[in-house]
């Protein structure tokens, strides 16, 4: 009998996914993965990434990919990535939605750092080609927020209500002494309530960037984020997992759902960011995560049957 508390509870991907990105790099942060079982608009899987060459803000502009097996991913014909340029500072922190009540894809991203401020951001398209125009506007923001108190934003319908879960660094930001993560609700996915702490620590550790689905074959909202050590910074981040049946009281667990790889692995100086679905049919959890070896980012893919996953976090 394999024993759990030896076994990680994700596997480490061997080797990276191939993403290309408009700058060339092929280095990203940030996925966030949506499945159509039929396909949507020919594709079964897109995502929204943000190219992060060298740390360089200036290129985190969120991108869409598509793919028909979650593995090998291409632009969607006739798309002119990134889908937003800022006209100052940065954007980032993409979150792709699906709006079937439309039958079109939104994505949240925010606009940083203006007169020290987060703007909130949304583009929609109803092919997932045209975006609208590129360039950001804060003035065309849905809300914000004061810098470092709206990071990594994760929306989610679950019957009427929109909800957005995000985390609140307080003013430092990586270095913040505390974090929390918060939540909104909204009827509409453009109005948003004001935001209201959920109940979820993370012993020893910080939450830093999270993403959140509604697993309904489960009941239940789950989220994966990164997370950092008591003391450190938001450069030592690993990877947590959390279920709550409400989406405001979330359980945790002690143990990482995915650390560092070993040696010299693509993945072995930080694991950042991740989405999930859930395979009902198969009762999988599947992960695309964002890590670094200390030179270049990239987005591996990992996966493993649900139950055997919470056996292993609740070793």
């Amino acid at each position: 009998m394999t024993d759990s508390r030896a076994e990680p509870p994700l596997p480490n991907a061997v080797h990276p996914l191939m993403t290309p990105t408009y700058d060339g790099s092929g280095e990203a942060v940030h996925p966030d993965i949506l499945f159509f079982p039929n396909g949507w608009r020919g594709w079964e899987y897109w995502l929204v990434i943000t190219p992060y060459p060298g740390d360089d803000t200036s290129k985190e502009n969120p991108s869409i990919l598509v793919s028909h097996d979650g593995i090998l991913w291409q632009e969607p014909a006739g798309i002119a990535n990134p889908i937003a340029f800022p006209r100052s500072s940065f954007l980032a922190d993409g979150d792709l939605f699906y709006d079937a009540a439309a039958d079109r894809l939104c994505v949240y991203y925010v606009h940083q750092r203006i007169n020290r401020r987060t703007h909130l951001m949304r583009k929609s398209s109803v092919d997932g080609v045209h975006w609208g125009p590129q360039t950001t506007e804060p003035a065309d923001s849905l809300f914000d927020a004061p810098d470092f108190e709206l990071l990594s934003p994760a929306v989610v319908q679950a019957g009427p209500t929109w909800w957005m879960w995000s985390a609140n660094t307080g003013a430092v930001g990586c270095h913040a002494p505390a974090t929390k993560i918060e939540y909104r609700t909204s009827t509409d996915g453009i109005h948003w309530s004001a935001a209201a702490d959920v109940r979820c620590t993370q012993p020893g550790y910080f939450p830093w960037h999270l993403d959140v689905i509604h697993a309904t074959a489960r009941g239940e909202f789950w989220m994966l984020f990164s997370a950092f050590p008591h003391g450190g910074s938001c450069h030592d981040t690993v990877l947590f997992f959390a279920t709550s049946a409400d989406g405001i009281c979330w359980t945790t667990f002690d143990r990482p759902a995915l650390s560092m790889g070993a040696g010299p692995a693509w993945d072995c100086n930080q694991i950042y960011r991740a989405t999930l679905l859930h395979d009902a049919d198969h009762d999988r959890l599947r992960v695309w995560y964002s890590a670094d070896d200390g030179a270049a980012w990239r987005i591996g893919y990992t996966e493993r049957d649900y139950s055997e996953f919470i056996e292993a976090l609740s070793a």
